[in-house]
């Protein structure tokens, strides 16, 4: 409401199982909600790619605002955070 940007952390999906690819129970009532924070985030971050793949193909308006990111202990050892850094940057400065 206030147009401060922001990067939204989806990491393993809200709307499917990070173990199985099944849709989670309450993925239909998150959907909405979902689809507008894509219309809005600068990025839409996953820690798994495949995840991320998926949400792509799902919402290819929004494609290009997808990013897999390493999280915790992986971005320390493939120094993985610097796209995710980028991004934050990215929408401090604008």
């Amino acid at each position: 409401d206030h147009g401060v940007p922001f990067v939204l952390d989806d990491r393993d999906s809200w709307l499917l199982d990070v173990e199985t690819g099944e849709p989670r129970p309450l993925g239909t009532r998150i959907l909405p909600w979902l689809e507008f924070a894509l219309s809005q985030a600068l990025r839409f971050w996953f820690a798994n790619p495949n995840m991320a793949d998926w949400h792509r193909s799902r919402f290819p308006l929004y494609a290009d605002r997808i990013r897999d990111v390493a999280s915790g202990e992986e971005a320390a050892l493939q120094l993985s955070l610097e796209p995710a850094l980028r991004d934050v940057l990215t929408a401090l400065a604008s």
